[in-house]
């Protein structure tokens, strides 16, 4: 009849060899908590230590590269989630190369292959040297950086869209619906509007969405060319060009001046304005 103490070897020894057999199937995370198990039970059993940070640093390795950031930090057990390892700095506030490389050779005897027979151990020794390879030359001899998990942004990243934009004159791409021409400007938040660059008409910013109008409408509505229409006094042509849109054009024959509205290069319609008429300031076309 087996003995109380020789019932919890035995059972720390199964646990042991579910570790084994669950890392050998590839199932790290099913791995450390059984022989962390098998630690609580019979923590004297030979060799569990070792293998219990063999797949500790499996473990962070693989954790740490799901979050995407402080893989080798997190294989040496010197960034913030050490306290939860067996083998890491807990509550180290600065490293330092000689931090390193004390924690370094201290997992290096743990997880060598000579002194750990756990099947994670051959994985987990060149995973330490990666993890030295890379620190050491981020921290080098003589300097001193905090652990950081997670790089900062860079000074000119962009604030992210949910965050309110701070007052001020800032570029903005307006439409002006006269011309029909896009433009960028620096637009004040206290402004309601400006002026168009092309034909000097006032374009409010309420109802800007800032989207151009296709490329081929663009580039024919802001070309200029030679009035289609006559005037309608005198039927002699207008001397100035005109573009699509509203202008006033003076006649040289007749000396009057006739607001024309032009629909296409070949389509226009051109009358006299009465004092009645609020049209808005269009150019002069000479």
């Amino acid at each position: 009849m087996a003995t109380p103490g020789r019932v919890e070897e035995l059972a720390a020894e199964n646990a042991y060899k579910l570790a084994e057999n669950r890392f050998l199937a590839d199932d790290i995370t099913g791995a450390l908590p059984a022989a962390r198990a098998a630690q609580r039970v019979f923590p004297a059993l030979p060799g569990l230590a070792n293998a219990i940070a063999a797949y500790e640093v499996h473990a962070a390795a693989t954790t740490s590269r799901a979050n995407g950031g402080g893989k080798w930090y997190a294989i040496l057990a010197v960034d913030d989630d050490s306290a939860t390892t067996s083998t890491g700095i807990s509550g180290a506030a600065v490293i330092t190369h000689e931090s390193l490389k004390q924690q370094y050779r201290r997992l290096c005897l743990v997880l060598h292959p000579d002194k750990n027979s756990s099947a994670a151990a051959e994985g987990a020794f060149k995973l330490l040297r990666a993890a030295w390879d890379k620190l050491s030359l981020l921290h080098p001899p003589g300097s001193a950086a905090a652990p950081v998990s997670c790089p900062p942004p860079p000074a000119t990243a962009q604030p992210p869209d949910w965050m309110p934009r701070q007052p001020g004159p800032h570029r903005r791409t307006m439409f002006c619906p006269n011309c029909r021409c896009s433009f960028a400007t620096v637009v004040d938040d206290g402004v309601s509007g400006v002026n168009c660059v092309n034909c000097n008409h006032w374009v409010s910013t309420l109802w800007q969405t800032g989207r151009a109008p296709p490329p081929q409408q663009q580039q024919q509505s802001s070309s200029r060319f030679p009035c289609p229409t006559p005037c309608p006094g005198c039927d002699a042509k207008f001397t100035g060009t005109v573009s699509i849109g509203k202008h006033l054009l003076p006649c040289r024959a007749c000396n009057k001046c006739f607001l024309v509205f032009v629909k296409s290069p070949n389509e226009a319609y051109a009358w006299i304005p009465t004092p009645k008429e609020k049209m808005p300031y269009v150019p002069w076309n000479f």
